[in-house]
């Protein structure tokens, strides 16, 4: 009898053993959403133990944030080779990182912090003297962040945050990252540089450009851009599409061209008028990028031969519909 119990109670310890393994009590998020932002299938639990990290004389052992985050139109997987990562092993564990909150130029701006992490997460920043600057409750100091938003996505809590850059010599501010759950091993994602992007289109006015002779160029007309679009959007491309025309005979012997200026003044190169849909690639780099609200002003230029019989008082005139491709920071 007492073998036969002895041998029951191994039985149990054993069948209780296998599912402590195979069902752990602490279990690690694997979101598996359709999300480009979430990286819980690709990260290793442990990955926040490979990353280079420095040690102070007496402080807290961190991992120095060497990559910005830079926009890159030709590439819309950049983004992953900038961004850093990791899961929250256990309620004690702190994850550490060190910002280099410069004074940057950029119009898009090169002081933004973005966090895409599990609702478990936690997170602090203070600057380099250890005073608070933000943190996921919503707290932030008006003075060091420019703009604070937080918003949800696919499960995920997506934090925006543009900071007031730093002195030079004060620059560096530490973001850490823990959690309170017992249960689950939560996965968080960060970028610090530009804004992460997403892509937008968007309809705007019709609009009428009309020259007369003896004229080379028409008045400017000026269009007023979309408005319905996100905070923080970037022209990408224009296109113009032909809704109508007249008086196109009048100037068939010239070489017209559509002329357009952006919001932000800049001129992107001219179309020509016989070939249509007219596509104005504009540039969107930390050095010039036109905001998407704002006026569009268009002319026709290059009307050097109207023919002859509209030499006086002939006309053209040209009505367009333009389609705004544009790019709006994520979070924002």
């Amino acid at each position: 009898m007492q073998r036969n119990l002895t041998r029951l109670f191994s039985c149990l310890l054993s069948i209780l053993l296998c599912v402590s393994i195979i069902f752990p009590s602490v279990l690690a998020v694997n979101s598996s959403t359709d999300s480009k932002y979430d990286f819980s299938d690709v990260d290793d639990i442990n990955i926040y133990d490979t990353y280079e990290k420095e040690t102070p004389e007496a402080g807290t052992t961190f991992v120095p944030v060497k990559k910005l985050n830079r926009y890159d139109p030709d590439d819309s997987n950049a983004f992953s080779s900038s961004r850093y990562g990791a899961f929250l092993r256990n309620a004690n564990e702190i994850q550490s990182y060190e910002i280099p909150n410069a004074p940057y130029s950029s119009v898009l701006g090169l002081n933004i912090l973005t966090i895409y992490a599990d609702p478990e997460v936690d997170f602090t920043l203070t600057d380099y003297f250890g005073n608070p600057v933000a943190n996921s409750q919503g707290t932030y100091d008006s003075e060091k962040v420019a703009y604070y938003n937080q918003t949800t996505d696919s499960g995920h809590n997506v934090y925006f945050i543009e900071l007031v850059p730093a002195e030079v010599k004060s620059q560096w501010q530490m973001l850490r990252f823990s959690t309170t759950s017992v249960t689950v091993q939560p996965h968080y994602s960060f970028w610090f540089g530009n804004p992460l992007m997403e892509n937008g289109t968007v309809s705007g006015n019709l609009f009428t450009v009309k020259a007369t002779s003896p004229n080379q160029t028409s008045p400017w007309v000026t269009v007023k851009g979309p408005t319905n679009v996100p905070k923080r959007s970037w022209v990408l491309h224009v296109t113009v599409n032909r809704i109508t025309s007249s008086g196109d005979s009048n100037i068939k012997y010239s070489n017209a061209k559509l002329v357009l200026t952006l919001p932000n003044g800049d001129r992107p190169v001219f179309e020509w008028l016989d070939m249509p849909p007219m596509v104005y690639d504009c540039h969107i780099n930390n050095v010039m990028a036109s905001p998407v609200t704002g006026n569009y002003k268009f002319r026709i230029e290059g009307l050097y031969s109207w023919s002859t019989p509209s030499k006086l008082g002939g006309s053209y005139s040209f009505t367009g519909r333009m389609v705004v491709e544009y790019v709006y920071a994520f979070g924002a």
